[in-house]
């Protein structure tokens, strides 16, 4: 829609789709007017891929009059900021729960770094399945996990959780119970209940991820969490699932918790101890007085 233009309505994009059956990838960008819609299912069955970038993600209502193949592609682009109270779960909850993408991701992404965009990445074996990249304003992280959980239940080996802070761990345990075939498990700047949601739950029942043999940890508070690790690391040997290599970077980690977590698995560490991360903030924040102070004398 160019700018100053008039409102396309969603019943003038059905009632030009109508006329394309033989589709296969669809662009809708912009805004919609949606107003109210009687009509039949528009049918496109050859459609494969449909990207939706938009300001007001109510758009997704066009889904609900398209009669596409269940193993649709999809991209998510929202350009305007969203409150973390206003992230589109109710409208594309329909979308995506309809989705029979699950069984054939391999690798999937989740993140929520201080960039101010939450992104989600699918990928199958020929490429990206679903993606999803919202433009955020500041808030809490929980409601992201929640929206997380609306990607289809997956057969992921691959799973990597970046930047998430100040979510229950029985979110993470509910998100984790998802994606149970995962294999390596890359989680960055996320906190202590994320460790604890790799434990054994509080009811009778397995710890999610039972075929986990690779973690990575990046920017994580290890010394805090390292009993935590522990537990887990002699849980999954007990139970015959053992993790075989633990990495850690950027952990600012003791080496006395590095030797004791190589009672229970093989660790990779890139060395970097408290000292360490505390000698870069204070770093960081040299160089930005330094910036500030040139800026200010320019």
């Amino acid at each position: 829609m160019p700018p100053g233009g008039n409102l396309t309505t969603m019943s003038t994009v059905l009632s030009f789709l109508r006329c394309t059956p033989s589709l296969e990838q669809l662009e809708i960008g912009g805004t919609l007017q949606v107003g109210t819609i009687e009509c039949p299912k528009v049918e496109l069955r050859k459609l494969s891929f449909i990207t939706l970038a938009t300001m007001q993600f109510k758009n997704s209502a066009l889904f609900r009059f398209i009669d596409y193949p269940p193993s649709l592609r999809m991209q998510f682009i929202s350009h305007s900021p969203l409150a973390t109270s206003d992230l589109p779960i109710s409208d594309l909850a329909p979308v995506l729960t309809g989705s029979e993408l699950g069984p054939h991701i391999e690798t999937l992404s989740f993140s929520a770094m201080k960039n101010k965009r939450f992104s989600v990445l699918a990928t199958g074996r020929e490429g990206p399945l679903l993606e999803m990249s919202l433009f955020r304003m500041e808030g809490e992280s929980q409601p992201l996990v929640k929206f997380s959980a609306l990607v289809p239940c997956s057969s992921a080996h691959t799973l990597s959780i970046r930047g998430f802070s100040s979510v229950a761990w029985e979110d993470w345990a509910a998100l984790f119970g998802r994606h149970e075939q995962v294999r390596e498990l890359t989680a960055e700047q996320v906190d202590e209940n994320f460790i604890r949601a790799l434990l054994e739950p509080l009811q009778a029942g397995r710890p999610p991820f039972m075929q986990l043999r690779r973690l990575n940890l990046t920017g994580c508070d290890v010394n805090q969490t390292s009993i935590f690790l522990e537990q887990i690391l002699e849980e999954r040997r007990i139970l015959g699932s053992p993790v075989d290599v633990v990495v850690l970077l950027d952990c600012g980690v003791t080496r006395d918790v590095v030797d004791h977590l190589r009672r229970y698995v093989d660790v990779e560490w890139d060395g970097c101890t408290v000292d360490d991360v505390l000698g870069d903030e204070v770093s960081r924040y040299v160089d930005y007085l330094s910036t500030a102070s040139d800026s200010t004398e320019g």
